[in-house]
C-alpha cells in the first residue's frame, strides 16, 4: 500500500502528466541578430541566390523555393554567408517534403562538401514542418548544399535561419560514495539480486548478486533548472529529508526539499521484488512550481563502485553499444559529434536494456520507454567521476527536438509544471554471466518477444515477387542486378535468380503470371556457365539449389570442393583469419586491437563448412570443422568485423552474428558435438541487441527491423544505428532457421519470421515502380525507404518459408547411417539407423530434380517410392566422393540400405 499522499512533501497533487512547454531562447539583440544569416526563401531575391546543382530544378514561389526532384541524388547550394567564428550554431528551418526522409544538409567554404561536415534530418511525407538542427561552428564564407529526401516529386523550403546554440556548461558533479550497508538496512530480495537501502540516503542503495557488490545507487545527484537563463544547481544528497519505509516485500523511499527559489520538490522511488533476479522500481517527482527542466535524475546505477571499478567484461545498451573491456562513445566505430551516445537519441534502442558484465556477475536496467524520459550510459563513468560505470534515467527526453543526439543536457528546457507528476518505471536485474547476453535473455524473459507484423497471403506474395524479378531495373533479359543504383551494379548470370523465379512459377503452376516466370527461369539458367551453378548469384542468401534442379551436380560438386578448399587456405598457420587492408585503400582495421575479428573469421568458416558438406568431401569437412575451433579464440565475445568493404573491422555486427551462427550450426549439424551447438546459441544472442523488440515510432515499421552495424560507413556517414538495413538481418534470420530445427526451445523461429516479415513491410509495395524489391535501409521516423533497391532473392527463400511452411533447400546429416542429404526442398519422415536410412523429399519443382546423398562407399540397394531401383540413369553414383545423385519428381519416399 502507498503511503498518504501528505506524506509526499508538496501536497496535493493536480494530476499525472509531465507538463511540455518548451522554452525558447531568448530573442537575439539587433546588433546579434546581424551576425546571424537568414534566409528568407519566400523572397524571390533571395531564393534567386539558390540554384540547382544535380538531379533536380528550383523554382521561386510565394511561399517558398520550390525544388523539383528529378533523379537519384537531388541537391541545391546557396550563396556563401558569413558566420561568427567559434560559436556552436543551431539551425532553424520551415521545410516540406512530397516524399519526406532525410534531409542532407553541407557547410563548407573553400574546400568541396564533405560527409564529415554534413548533417542529417528527418520529415514526414507532406505539410510543412518546423526543424532545429544543431550545426558546429563555421566562420565566414560557408555555404549550405541542401540534398531533400526522395527520388522524384517536390521539396520546398521557406526559410532558414542560423542563430547561436544554448549550451550548458556542467556544474562540478559531486563524485558518488562508495556506501556500506549494515545487516540491519532494508531489503529488498529477488532470488540472487538483493537491494540494500540507507534509510537516509537518495539514491542510497547498493545491489548484489550471489553475495557479491555489482552496483551502488547515484547517492550525490544534483537537479538543474534554468533561471532567467542560466542554470540552477540543486544538491539533493546535502537538502533532502529522506524517509525509507517497508512496502509489503519492497520499500518506499522519499525525499523532500527545498530549492533555492522556494519551489518544494518530492522525490520518490518504490522497490519490489519481481521475477527472480529482477526488482521492479518505480519513480514520481513533483514540484510545486514551474520549473523549466536541464537535468533530473530520475534512477542512477553505478556498477562496480565499491568493487571492480572501471573494469568490465562487456557492456551494452541494445542498439547503440556493444562492448568488450573498452570505452563507450569512442571513435572507433565512428567519428564524430555522433560518436557520443552518452544519452541517446530514443529511437536508436532496439529495446530498452543497458548492461554491465564484470567478474563472472551481470547488472543491468529495464526501463518503461515513455516521451519524458532519456536513457544514460557511461562506460566508465567520465561524467560523474565514480570510478566506475554509470547506468540511469533522466529527463528531460531525447526525441530529437530540444536535446543534441548524445549530449548530457538539452538546449531548450521542458517545463515540469507546478502539481503535476513525473512518472517512470524500470527494473532492475542481475545474476551470474561472464557476459551481457544473460541480461539480453532475461530481458526476453521478461518482456517477451512482440507480436509478428502482419503476414501477406501467399498469392499476394508471388505477384509481389514475381514482379519484381520479371518487371523492374533488377533484370536485363537473362541477367540480373544485385541492386538497382544508377550505373554501380551491373546485370550479370545468376543462378540463384533462375530457381527462385522458378519457384515462384511454381506456387501457381496455372497462374497469370507463371509463363513468363517458367520462360525467364530458363532465360536465366543458360545464361549462367554450368561451371557456375554453384557460385553465380544476386542474393545475399546462398544455397546450392541451382544445380539441384537445373542439373550438372557433378560439376558443381566439384566447385563447391574447390570454393571450401580456397576458403580454409585463409587460416594461418595459428589459426587466425587476418585482415589485410587493400593495396591504396582505406585500413578498415586501424581502429581495433587486433587484425582478426569474430565475424571475419566466421564468414571464411560458415562458407568452408557450407561448400564441404554440399562437396561430400568427409575429409576436407572434417578439416573445416577442426578450423572452426579456431573460434574458440572469440569466446564469450562481440559479434564484429563482417562488412570491411566499407565498415570498420572493429565494429559490432549483426553479420557477424549471423555468420557465427550458421559456423556453429554447420559444426553441430557434422559433429553432434553440444559444445559447437551451445555456441551457436551463444553467438545467436548477440544478434538479438541488433533487433527491434519494441516500436520505436509506434508506426507501421518497427518491429523486428535490423540495425547492421553500431557505427558508420568510413567511420563517418551513414551512421548506421538506429537505421534498419534489412538484408542484414535476413541473412540472420536464415541462419536462426538452421539453429532452429536443432535447438526448437529457443526464440529463433520467431525472431527469423519477425525480420522477415519486417523485411516484406519494408519492401516497396506493388504499385511502385520497384516493387517487391528491398531498400538498401529504412527511416523509421518517416516510414521512407532508402536505395540502393536490392533483388527479392535475399527475402523470397524465408518469406516463402514462413509463408508456405516448407523450405526451398535443406541438408541433413543422418548420423547413424553416416549419410548427408541435400535435397531442393523439406527432408522429412526420417528413419535413420546403421546400414539403412529413408526419407520423404517433398521437392517444391514441377521438373525433376536432384538430391545428393553423400557417405556411400559402394552403390547401395535403393527404393524410390517403394519401387527397388538401381543407381543407374536416371540416377548417378559417383565414386569419388561416394555419393548418391538421385532425380526425382514431386514428393518422393527414398530407402537406402547401405550395408554392414
Amino acid at each position: 500500500m502507498n503511503p498518504p499522499r501528505s506524506r509526499l512533501c508538496v501536497g496535493p497533487l493536480a494530476g499525472l502528466l509531465l507538463a511540455i512547454a518548451v522554452v525558447q531562447p531568448a530573442p537575439l539583440r539587433a546588433d546579434d541578430a546581424a551576425k546571424y544569416p537568414v534566409f528568407d526563401l519566400t523572397r524571390p531575391d533571395q531564393a534567386a541566390a539558390w540554384h540547382a546543382d544535380h538531379d533536380s530544378r528550383v523554382t521561386p514561389t510565394a511561399s517558398g523555393l520550390e525544388i523539383a526532384i528529378t533523379g537519384e541524388d537531388p541537391y541545391i547550394s546557396g550563396p556563401a554567408a558569413d558566420y561568427p567564428a567559434g560559436v556552436a550554431l543551431m539551425l532553424k528551418a520551415r521545410v516540406m517534403s512530397q516524399s519526406g526522409g532525410t534531409w542532407q544538409l553541407f557547410f563548407y567554404d573553400r574546400m568541396p562538401p564533405l560527409e564529415k561536415r554534413s548533417i542529417r534530418f528527418d520529415t514526414g511525407a507532406g505539410g510543412w514542418q518546423d526543424v532545429s538542427v544543431p550545426l558546429p561552428a563555421l566562420g565566414p564564407g560557408h555555404r549550405f548544399r541542401i540534398d531533400p529526401p526522395g527520388t522524384d516529386g517536390l521539396a520546398r523550403i521557406a526559410r532558414l535561419a542560423v542563430v547561436p546554440l544554448r549550451e550548458i556548461a556542467p556544474p562540478a558533479w559531486p563524485k558518488p560514495d562508495a556506501l556500506a550497508w549494515p545487516d540491519t538496512s532494508p531489503t529488498v530480495t529477488s532470488g540472487d539480486l538483493i537491494l540494500r537501502q540507507a534509510a537516509d540516503r537518495w539514491g542510497g542503495f547498493g545491489l548484489s548478486v550471489a553475495n557479491r557488490h555489482v552496483a551502488t545507487g547515484g547517492n550525490r545527484p544534483l537537479i538543474g533548472y534554468l533561471k532567467g537563463g542560466k542554470p540552477v544547481w540543486i544538491d539533493v544528497a546535502a537538502t533532502a529529508a529522506v524517509q525509507t519505509q517497508r512496502e509489503g516485500s519492497g520499500l518506499a523511499v522519499t525525499a523532500c526539499l527545498t530549492d533555492a527559489d522556494g519551489g518544494r520538490w518530492s522525490l520518490r522511488q518504490t522497490f519490489t521484488p519481481a521475477a527472480p533476479g529482477a526488482i521492479d522500481v518505480g519513480i514520481e517527482v513533483s514540484v510545486d512550481a514551474d520549473r523549466p527542466i536541464i537535468y533530473l535524475p530520475l534512477l542512477m546505477i553505478h556498477p562496480g563502485l565499491g568493487t571492480h571499478g572501471a573494469r568490465k567484461a562487456q557492456g551494452l545498451l541494445a542498439g547503440v553499444e556493444y562492448l568488450d573491456d573498452e570505452p563507450s562513445s569512442s571513435q572507433a566505430d565512428l567519428e564524430g559529434p555522433e560518436a557520443n551516445r552518452l544519452v541517446p537519441l530514443a529511437r536508436k534502442f532496439t529495446f530498452p536494456l543497458m548492461a554491465i558484465a564484470a567478474g563472472g556477475r551481470y547488472v543491468g536496467l529495464i526501463w518503461e520507454q515513455s516521451p519524458a524520459v532519456a536513457a544514460l550510459f557511461d562506460s566508465p563513468d567520465r561524467t560523474f567521476g565514480s570510478g566506475s560505470h554509470a547506468l540511469g534515467l533522466i529527463a528531460p527526453a531525447s526525441d530529437g527536438k530540444s536535446r543534441r543526439d548524445g549530449a548530457l543536457f538539452p538546449y531548450e528546457p521542458t517545463t515540469l509544471a507546478a502539481g503535476h507528476v513525473l512518472k517512470s518505471r524500470a527494473t532492475l536485474i542481475g545474476g551470474r554471466g561472464d557476459s551481457v547476453i544473460p541480461a539480453v535473455r532475461q530481458y526476453v524473459a521478461l518482456q517477451g518477444l512482440p507480436a509478428l507484423p502482419p503476414r501477406p497471403d501467399v498469392a499476394g506474395y508471388l505477384e509481389l515477387a514475381g514482379r519484381a524479378w520479371l518487371d523492374t531495373p533488377i533484370r536485363e533479359g537473362g541477367r540480373f542486378r544485385h541492386a538497382v543504383l544508377a550505373d554501380l551494379f551491373r546485370p550479370q548470370p545468376a543462378a540463384d535468380a533462375a530457381w527462385m523465379i522458378d519457384r515462384l512459377a511454381a506456387l501457381d503452376p496455372s497462374g497469370p503470371l507463371a509463363g513468363r516466370l517458367r520462360a525467364t527461369a530458363d532465360e536465366a539458367i543458360r545464361a549462367v556457365p554450368p561451371g557456375n551453378l554453384y557460385h553465380a548469384g544476386v542474393s545475399h542468401l546462398r544455397a546450392p539449389v541451382a544445380p539441384l534442379v537445373f542439373g550438372h551436380v557433378p560439376e558443381a560438386l566439384q566447385q563447391a570442393r574447390q570454393s571450401a578448399r580456397g576458403l580454409l587456405g585463409q587460416f594461418d598457420a595459428s589459426g587466425a583469419v587476418v585482415y589485410h587492408a587493400p593495396r591504396g585503400g582505406v585500413d578498415y582495421g586501424r581502429t581495433h586491437s587486433s587484425r582478426e575479428a569474430s565475424g571475419f573469421a566466421a564468414l571464411v568458416a560458415a562458407g568452408a563448412l557450407r561448400s564441404a558438406a554440399f562437396s561430400g568431401d568427409k575429409a576436407l569437412a572434417a578439416e573445416a570443422v577442426r578450423a572452426l575451433g579456431n573460434l574458440d579464440r572469440f569466446r564469450n565475445g562481440v559479434p564484429r568485423g563482417a562488412q570491411t568493404w566499407e565498415i570498420p573491422l572493429h565494429t559490432p555486427d549483426i553479420l557477424g552474428s549471423a555468420y557465427l551462427v550458421q559456423a556453429f550450426t554447420f559444426g553441430y549439424a557434422l559433429t553432434g558435438d553440444p559444445a559447437l551447438l551451445e555456441s551457436a546459441r551463444y553467438w545467436a544472442w548477440t544478434g538479438v541487441p541488433f533487433v527491434y523488440l519494441v516500436n520505436p515510432t509506434g508506426q507501421r515499421v518497427g518491429p523486428y527491423a535490423t540495425t547492421p552495424v553500431l557505427g558508420a560507413t568510413g567511420w563517418v556517414a551513414p551512421v548506421w544505428i538506429g537505421l534498419p538495413v534489412q538484408w542484414c538481418g535476413l541473412v540472420y534470420a536464415d541462419a536462426l532457421i538452421d539453429l532452429a530445427r536443432v535447438d526448437p526451445g529457443g526464440p529463433w523461429a520467431q525472431l527469423a519470421s519477425g525480420i522477415t516479415l519486417s523485411g516484406l513491410q519494408q519492401s516497396y509495395p506493388l504499385e511502385h515502380p520497384h516493387r517487391g524489391l528491398l531498400p538498401d535501409s529504412f527511416n523509421l521516423a518517416t516510414q521512407t525507404r532508402n536505395p540502393s533497391d536490392i533483388n527479392p532473392g535475399t527475402v523470397e527463400p524465408l518469406a516463402l518459408r514462413v509463408l508456405t511452411g516448407r523450405p526451398s533447400y535443406e541438408f541433413r546429416v543422418l548420423r547413424s547411417s553416416g549419410l548427408w542429404v541435400h535435397a531442393p526442398g523439406a527432408i522429412e519422415q526420417v528413419s535413420d539407423t546403421p546400414g539403412r536410412a529413408s526419407f520423404t523429399v517433398a521437392g517444391w519443382s514441377v521438373r525433376p530434380y536432384s538430391v545428393v546423398v553423400h557417405g556411400l562407399r559402394t552403390a547401395p540397394r535403393l527404393k524410390v517410392n517403394g519401387k527397388e531401383t538401381f543407381a543407374q540413369t536416371p540416377h548417378q553414383f559417383l565414386s569419388d566422393p561416394g555419393s548418391l545423385v538421385l532425380q526425382l519428381e514431386g514428393t518422393a519416399i527414398v530407402e537406402i540400405e547401405t550395408g554392414p
